[in-house]
């Protein structure tokens, strides 16, 4: 089976600030732990899992990719 998550999708997650909560995925697409997720952290994942391409190496958040600042983003607030 093709992978669904790629390499970076790691990166994205945490840049949607989801990065620490207890939940789990794995490369053909299956997350483990939705439910220890509040309503707006399954709305975020399901965001990056949306924009997610599995195909891509390099990760560069973009402040219009992460609906946040620059300084949000990098947690510089």
């Amino acid at each position: 089976m093709a992978d669904v998550f790629g390499p970076t999708f790691g990166d994205e997650v945490h840049a949607a600030g989801l990065g620490g909560l207890p939940f789990s995925w794995t490369s053909d697409g299956q997350i483990f732990g939705r439910e220890n997720l509040t309503t707006d952290q399954n709305t975020r994942l399901d965001s990056v899992i949306a924009k997610h391409d599995p195909t891509q190496t390099t990760y560069l958040a973009s402040t219009l990719d992460m609906g946040g600042t620059t300084a949000e983003i990098l947690g510089d607030d």
